[in-house]
């Protein structure tokens, strides 16, 4: 059977017109892709920059704790922290990495140590309560404290980590 130039001609239409499908089905393709990806970075950007000032927030509440002997916050403060602590938990879980995951749910778990720890001294009474070294329940409010510090500064390091590569 030969070629002629009307089947030819065919051959050659049907070919450029699939690879034209195929490179407009492609493009489309990896264009979705980056849409998605940028998407995700950008709930994960907004995930951390709402992490840090929350850390942030816990740690003037804490700074200040240390430095007067009274939290800054009234009670019903420090229980929307720890609500916006559990929603970015729940957030990091979503758009974190493992190593991420762990040190969120470390420096969260230290935090409620050191409120815990200062519940534990203030609970003592005025009388009997004293910021010094003295007092076995301030010296384990100061090393939660630590605790809570170095966790955050571990969870802090691979934010920054994961945001600038």
């Amino acid at each position: 059977m030969s070629l002629t130039p009307a089947v030819a001609a065919l051959i050659g239409a049907a070919v450029g017109a699939t690879g034209g499908v195929v490179t407009a089905w492609l493009t489309q393709r990896a264009t979705g892709r980056r849409e998605r990806e940028r998407r995700m970075w950008d709930r994960r950007v907004e995930t951390y920059d709402d992490m840090m000032a929350t850390i942030r927030r816990f740690a003037r509440m804490r700074a200040h704790a240390v430095r007067t002997s009274r939290l800054p916050d009234s009670p019903a403060g420090r229980d929307e922290a720890d609500a916006s602590a559990f929603l970015l938990t729940a957030r990091i879980e979503i758009y974190g990495s493992t190593d991420l995951r762990a040190a969120c749910e470390q420096a969260f778990a230290e935090i409620q140590n050191w409120m815990k720890a200062w519940e534990a001294w203030e609970e003592q009474g005025a009388g009997r309560r004293v910021a010094s070294a003295r007092d076995a329940k301030w010296l384990m409010f100061l090393k939660c404290t630590r605790d809570s510090e170095e966790a955050d500064r571990r969870l802090l390091e691979l934010v920054r980590r994961d945001v600038h590569g």
